[in-house]
């Protein structure tokens, strides 16, 4: 009962130091950016399954959720990974997929600063390239 008392306490006090939205996220962390030789939407899309292989478990009473749109009309997939945890929700990384010639992608990453998601930038661009999620 202790352990349970304890992990649900670590759950609640790390949602409290996560950004609550994309525009708080935007503003703190240190974006992560690269190109990728491949049309925006054959990215996007390989990031999005990535992604959900890797980030689409949750810690107890914590669920993670992967937001994704894609906007064809301006050439943007956006991709957001967010916890509820106990009706707190955080946003722990943003990525941004565009559009950047006929054949290129430009990505940039926002990973929260906030415990190994501070690296997530060069996961992101791993997976964009290799398609093989490195999950933590």
């Amino acid at each position: 009962m202790k352990r349970i008392f304890v992990a649900i306490l670590v759950a609640a006090l790390s949602g409290g130091c996560a950004p609550n939205n994309v525009s708080e996220l935007r503003r703190e962390s240190m974006p992560y950016q690269f190109t990728i030789d491949e049309n925006y939407e054959v990215t996007y899309r390989r990031l999005l399954h990535a992604l959900e292989e890797c980030a689409s478990v949750g810690f107890l009473l914590t669920q993670s959720q992967i937001q994704s749109n894609l906007y064809p009309d301006i050439g943007l997939g956006e991709l957001s990974i967010t916890y509820n945890n106990m009706g707190d929700k955080s946003v722990f990384l943003h990525v941004e997929v565009r559009r950047h010639e006929a054949t290129q992608s430009a990505v940039i990453a926002y990973p929260a600063n906030f415990g190994g998601w501070g690296s997530y930038g060069r996961k992101v661009e791993s997976m964009a390239r290799n398609g093989v999620p490195p999950c933590p």
